[in-house]
């Protein structure tokens, strides 16, 4: 990859984790979800918005590959893709672990 490419895919990385954390109820459903996996119906109810406006900050954060989702019948859960042992214990930033690259 040229320079001036992976330049602008780090700033487009950087960029779309900007715009997940830029917004409360992205932050609140994050720290939800760091309690455990919850269905987008829980979440809306815990955060007190709508169904589908959670749906759309769930979107955004899957975009930005912080949560991902399961489904099972008719109901979409949503675990947090970080795992305890690399959050606070381990140098492994989300920007490396939103591109899926290990932690050192």
């Amino acid at each position: 990859m040229e320079k001036r490419a992976f330049k602008d895919s780090i700033y487009t990385a950087i960029a779309g984790l900007t715009k997940a954390f830029s917004h409360a109820n992205r932050l609140e459903i994050l720290d939800l979800l760091a309690n455990g996996e919850k269905t987008v119906e829980q979440i809306a109810g815990q955060t007190a918005i709508s169904v589908a406006n959670a749906s759309h900050h769930l979107q955004l954060l899957k975009n930005s590959k912080l949560v991902k989702a399961r489904r099972e019948g008719n109901f979409i859960f949503i675990p947090s893709t970080g795992k305890r042992s690399t959050l606070p214990g381990k140098r492994c930033g989300i920007w490396r672990r939103s591109k899926n690259l290990p932690c050192k």
